[in-house]
């Protein structure tokens, strides 16, 4: 049993399930922290994540196996999924002098919008629309592995159409920096608010750079509100004017202004990608995670290997993690949230200017 995360919700470890007839298989413990059980919102927020995965059955989704209790508290059994978030991704490119290829970039954020579009049509069990919206797609949420796969991840701040004004506690649910304005001013959300955090998504990864980060939170919120987004061709002039248009409209200030969905995000993105002559390719995918992530990987090897000497039912995996509680940390958790120690010292030892501005 191995701690990889720990955030402001919960703590995440890896180990292996062992069930019968010798079956056995990597997963993924989430378990919200002791501290939080008595705050009912954190708990229902808990629980409403594994409610709307188990519901999810989808490729470009992170799968669930299990929601148990034990010893007063909760815990997720989830897919393990074998490498580096988006935002990795991100900061090893720029640090290994090794820009994301623009094919790359594009079929990342489509594959992401099939999964966000799998959500957002997601329906209750009398098959009425739950009316979705993830509320935090950021690069930190999207997986990808060196097979190619593309995975959305961490459903704990989504919401559906009820309630949408705020959640109880009042406060914002999500990662400021990828917010959309609608979203940064507390009003009713749909889909199109995650076709903006698909957008950021994306205009980073073609521009090389951060695009709404702030050194305080109020001048991102500031950012994002009055609607000043600059081409990403300005600091990419590879980039076909195809893709900066859509995601000049991915990232409209008016929701109205924007794709309605991110299937007809994926959409225009495939088509832009057709018609100057980019192919896509998950192989490509799965090469340049090689290529950039190959430490992350061995060192992820290494965690699972020391995860896979121990057999464990995940009653048994959630026992032994309930009593090592001791590191809690202010970032919303995700299942790779967190770089390994190796890969942090390594980001930290970017310049400041690096990661604030030119990334």
């Amino acid at each position: 049993m191995t701690r990889i995360a720990t955030g402001g919700m919960a703590e995440i470890f890896l180990a292996r399930e062992r069930g019968l007839a010798g079956l056995e298989r990597m997963v993924v413990i989430k378990r919200i922290l002791p501290h939080l059980l008595d705050d009912l919102s954190f708990v229902e927020m808990f629980l409403r994540e594994a409610r709307i995965i188990a519901r999810l059955a989808h490729p470009n989704v992170v799968q669930i196996y299990e929601l148990g209790e034990q010893g007063g508290s909760y815990f997720i059994a989830l897919e393990y999924i074998h490498g580096c978030t988006a935002r990795e991704l991100m900061v090893l490119a720029h640090q290994s002098s090794k820009p994301v290829p623009i094919d790359v970039a594009l079929l990342t954020v489509i594959e992401a919008c099939r999964g966000a579009h799998a959500a957002h049509e997601l329906k209750d069990s009398e098959h009425k629309p739950l009316g979705l919206v993830h509320r935090d797609i950021s690069p930190h949420n999207v997986m990808l592995t060196p097979d190619g796969q593309v995975k959305l991840l961490d459903f704990g701040v989504a919401k559906g159409t009820e309630g949408y004004e705020s959640t109880s506690s009042g406060n914002l649910k999500g990662k400021y920096a990828y917010m959309s304005p609608e979203q940064c001013l507390h009003e009713p959300l749909d889909r199109r608010s995650d076709v903006f955090s698909l957008g950021i998504m994306l205009w980073e990864f073609c521009a090389g750079r951060r695009l709404f980060y702030r050194k305080t939170e109020i001048e991102m919120l500031q950012a994002i509100t009055t609607g000043a987004v600059p081409r990403a061709s300005v600091y990419n002039p590879a980039l076909p004017k195809a893709i900066d248009d859509v995601l000049m409209k991915s990232l409209a200030l008016e929701r109205e202004d924007r794709y309605d969905s991110a299937e007809a995000l994926r959409i225009a993105l495939t088509e832009a990608a057709k018609e100057v002559g980019i192919e896509l390719s998950t192989d490509a995918i799965g090469e340049y995670v090689t290529l950039v992530a190959s430490d992350v990987l061995v060192e992820r090897h290494e965690v699972l290997d020391k995860a896979k000497e121990q057999s464990l039912n995940s009653a048994d995996a959630f026992r032994l993690s309930y009593a090592d509680s001791s590191v809690v940390d202010e970032d919303s958790a995700t299942v790779t949230d967190k770089p390994t120690p190796e890969v942090l010292r390594r980001v930290r030892d970017l310049p400041s200017e690096v990661l604030a501005a030119a990334f």
